[in-house]
């Protein structure tokens, strides 16, 4: 099962035809989504420093995911960027 999957869904968040990150929402385990202190709407713009918005930044940081234990996420939340640092459990 695919980390993103069970715990984080992504769909692409666009500003004037241009996106700016990618906009989260629980995943199939939506009490680990909220317990990492991630909300529904929240916009990710970086993962471990790679930002999102760079074709292949974002391929590198979605790669990482796969076998990643802890990472480091930039988010808009409100507004205000946010960084949030996750252990994620192991497959």
């Amino acid at each position: 099962m695919c980390i993103r999957d069970s715990y984080i869904r992504v769909a692409q968040a666009m500003n004037d035809g241009e996106l700016i990150g990618y906009r989260l929402s629980p995943g199939k385990e939506p009490e680990l989504f909220k317990s990492a202190g991630l909300q529904a709407g929240d916009v990710i713009t970086q993962i471990n420093g790679l930002d999102l918005t760079d074709l292949q930044q974002s391929q590198e940081a979605l790669s990482e995911l796969r076998n990643a234990q802890n990472i480091e996420l930039t988010i808009i939340r409100d507004g205000s960027l946010t960084t949030l640092y996750l252990d994620l459990p192991e497959a």
